[in-house]
C-alpha cells in the first residue's frame, strides 16, 4: 500500500507564482470556448438560424460570467495569502464605469432590474483603476441581489471633498433611510442582508469587503422599513482636476481584418506558439480564413527555431509553454544578431491575472501583450495595428 501524499503547502511567493499559474491553466479552455462561440456567431463557417444565434449566444454569457467568478476568485485568494500592492494611477471613472458594469448588468437582466447611471462628467481620480472595477460591479451586483425583482437602480459616481462616492440606490429614492457603517470607521454588527448575500454572492461579497479595506474606505448601507433602499462606498482617493478634450478630435473606427488586409501585397505569416491544441485550433482556423499563412510551434524552443527558419509577420506567443517558456523565447529571438529577427513582432498570450504581468511580458521584449482568455476583436485589433497595409 502507497504512503498517503504528503499535502501541498505554498506559501508566500511560492503561493502567488501557484495560484497566477492555476489562474493561467483554467483561462486557456475559456479563450477556445469564447473564440470558438465568436467565429460561429461572426458565420466564418456558415450562417445559423435564430435559434442557434440565441443557443449560442447563451453559452458566450455563461463563459463571460464564468471568465468573470474565475479571475475574482483567483484574485481573492491572492489577497487573503498576501496584502497585495495598490497601483495608483489617474483613472477617468465614466471609463472605469463602462468597463466594469457588463458583469452586473447581465445580472441585472436576469432579474428584470432597471440600471441607470449618473457620473460627474469629466471625473478624475488618482486610484488603483482595477480596484476601482471591482468595487463598482460588486456594489452594483449587490444592490440587484438585495433590491427586489423589476426594481429601479441609480448608481451614481461624484467627487467630494473626502475622495468619491459611489451610490446604488433604490428609485424612487426614499425620502428618509436609517444609515448602517457596516464596514470601515465605526462599523457595526453584520447586517441580515449581508449573511444572505454572502451565501448568494461569497466571491463577490468576500471581493468586495476586501477591496473596500485595501483602499481605506466604508460601506454604509441605508434602510426604509425593513427593506433595503441603498448602498453607499466612500473612498478616500485623491480628485484630480478634469482633462479638456483635445480641439477637434475626432473617432476613427477600426476596419475589421478582412477589411485591412483585402489588397495587402503578399500573404503575411503568423506564428501560433502555444501548447494547447485546441486553441491552435480555433486561432489558426480564424486568421486561415482572412487569407493569413499559419505555422504553429508547441513549445518556446521550437517557437526560436521556427522564427529563424520561417521569419513569420508576426508572432502570438504563451507565456507558459513546456521546454523552454514564452518569455525566454522571446528574450532569445530579441538577442539574434539577425535584425530582421530582433525586431519582430511579438504578442505575448498570458492567462495571469496580475498587474506585473502585462510588464514583464513587455521587458522581455514583446511589442504587444493580449490576456486570455481573448475572442476574434481582439485578434483582430492586433493584426490591424501590426499587419495593417502600408499607403
Amino acid at each position: 500500500m502507497n504512503p498517503k501524499s504528503p499535502p501541498l503547502k505554498c506559501q508566500g511567493a511560492d503561493r502567488h507564482e501557484f495560484l497566477a499559474n492555476v489562474g493561467h491553466e483554467l483561462r486557456n479552455p475559456l479563450t477556445t470556448i469564447i473564440a470558438q462561440v465568436e467565429i460561429l456567431m461572426e458565420g466564418v463557417h456558415g450562417s445559423l438560424e435564430s435559434a442557434q444565434q440565441s443557443a449560442l449566444s447563451s453559452v458566450q454569457e455563461s463563459a463571460r460570467q464564468m471568465l468573470h467568478l474565475l479571475a475574482d476568485t483567483i484574485d481573492l485568494f491572492k489577497m487573503e495569502a498576501d496584502e497585495p500592492a495598490l497601483n495608483p494611477d489617474a483613472c477617468v471613472m465614466s471609463d472605469v464605469c463602462a468597463q466594469s458594469l457588463p458583469p452586473a448588468l447581465d445580472l441585472a437582466r436576469s432579474r428584470s432590474v432597471e440600471v441607470q447611471t449618473d457620473i460627474k462628467p469629466g471625473l478624475r481620480v488618482k486610484a488603483d483603476a482595477r480596484r476601482l472595477r471591482q468595487i463598482i460591479t460588486e456594489t452594483l451586483s449587490a444592490a440587484v441581489l438585495t433590491f427586489p425583482t423589476g426594481s429601479q437602480v441609480l448608481l451614481t459616481i461624484s467627487g467630494e471633498s473626502q475622495g468619491l462616492c459611489l451610490e446604488a440606490i433604490r428609485r424612487p429614492i426614499p425620502a428618509s433611510c436609517a444609515a448602517h457603517v457596516i464596514i470601515g470607521d465605526g462599523a457595526g454588527a453584520s447586517t441580515p442582508w449581508l449573511e444572505r448575500l454572502r451565501k448568494v454572492k461569497p466571491v463577490g461579497t468576500a471581493l468586495l469587503h476586501r477591496a473596500v479595506c485595501l483602499l481605506n474606505g466604508t460601506i454604509t448601507m441605508s434602510e426604509e422599513a425593513g427593506q433595503i433602499a441603498g448602498i453607499t462606498i466612500h473612498l478616500p482617493v485623491e480628485i484630480l482636476p478634469p482633462l479638456s478634450p483635445p480641439a477637434g478630435s475626432t473617432g476613427h473606427p477600426i476596419s475589421s481584418s478582412q477589411e485591412a488586409h483585402a489588397h495587402a501585397a503578399g500573404t503575411p505569416t503568423i506564428l501560433i506558439a502555444d501548447d494547447q491544441q485546441a486553441l491552435i485550433t480555433v486561432v489558426s482556423s480564424y486568421l486561415e480564413s482572412l487569407g493569413f499563412k499559419i505555422i504553429v510551434a508547441r513549445d518556446g524552443r521550437e517557437a526560436v527555431d521556427l522564427t529563424a527558419a520561417h521569419r513569420p509577420d508576426l508572432i502570438l506567443m504563451d507565456v507558459r509553454m513546456p521546454v523552454m517558456d514564452g518569455l525566454a523565447a522571446i528574450r532569445e529571438i530579441r538577442s539574434s544578431e539577425d535584425s530582421q529577427l530582433g525586431n519582430a513582432t511579438i504578442i505575448s498570450l498570458s492567462g495571469i491575472v496580475d498587474s506585473g504581468d502585462k510588464q514583464e511580458c513587455l521587458d522581455a521584449g514583446a511589442t504587444d501583450y493580449l490576456n486570455k482568455p481573448f475572442g476574434i476583436r481582439e485578434l483582430d485589433r492586433v493584426i490591424n495595428e501590426y499587419l495593417r497595409p502600408t499607403a
